[in-house]
């Protein structure tokens, strides 16, 4: 398959690359995105966010101090659950992991005591989780990175990677005003070690209004607006009524 997939892959980049000029408009999850985009197609695009569900801003905002830290998602590469547990081994601190994955298994076979793993969750177990939890873990370099804002709409903080589109929904506490989380720059479990051991000489600055208030910029209502606007730009407007 590797053989096969080095002897197609510069026909199919000359043909994604081709096709690419046939697009009327291009829409991007984020500015992440629409810099690829550019960087490859040549072409601008209009950065339409995936929304935050509205039923995380109707759940009750959680008072006091978490219990453990949280890591929200799939067990793939990317989202490096592998260093997310290497990390919180050495620090003894308690980790909740939600999901599931082809790795998954034989992560929780290396885990150490303070890691609990819970598979794919309900959605009001899910929240109850979120609301818990002290701060969502996200070392993993995504285009968007959803979970962050799910965090942030149910009071909590993130403690994410510097890249990716993690830049775009994770203000950092160095940032001043507005802090939703902390940003570690190294991927890998020492960065995150670093990250962990600076949001807890500041996790009292985090207040759950305020979280609450960033992921409203991201809800629902905000990304069907776009969304509209960019069809009816695009010369959709059939589709806008769809929205």
């Amino acid at each position: 398959r590797r053989a096969a997939g080095r002897l197609v892959a510069p026909w199919l980049r000359m043909w994604d690359v081709a096709s690419s000029a046939r697009v009327d408009s291009f829409a991007a999850i984020s500015e992440h995105v629409r810099r690829r985009i550019g960087r490859y197609y040549h072409r601008d695009a209009e950065v339409i966010y995936p929304p935050v569900d509205d039923v995380l801003f109707e759940a009750p905002l959680p008072r006091g101090g978490g219990d453990y830290f949280l890591s929200v998602g799939a067990a793939a590469p990317n989202k490096r659950l592998d260093l997310t547990i290497e990390a919180f081994r050495r620090l003894g601190l308690p980790l909740v992991v939600v999901g599931a994955g082809a790795g998954a298994e034989r992560l929780r076979r290396l885990a150490p005591p303070n890691v609990s793993f819970f598979g794919w969750s309900t959605d009001e177990d899910l929240i109850a989780l979120y609301q818990r939890a002290r701060a969502l873990v996200f070392p993993g370099y995504d285009d968007f990175g959803l979970t962050p804002l799910e965090a942030a709409a149910l009071g909590r903080p993130t403690i994410a990677f510097a890249g990716g589109g993690a830049l775009e929904t994770v203000v950092s506490h160095r940032a001043g005003s507005g802090a939703t989380g902390v940003l570690f720059d190294a991927q890998t479990a020492d960065g995150l070690v670093a990250g962990v051991r600076e949001f807890l000489e500041v996790e009292s600055e985090f207040d759950p209004v305020r979280l609450r208030a960033h992921a409203a910029r991201f809800a629902r209502r905000e990304c069907r607006e776009r969304l509209a606007d960019f069809l009816a730009q695009s010369g959709q407007g059939k589709a806008v009524r769809r929205c």
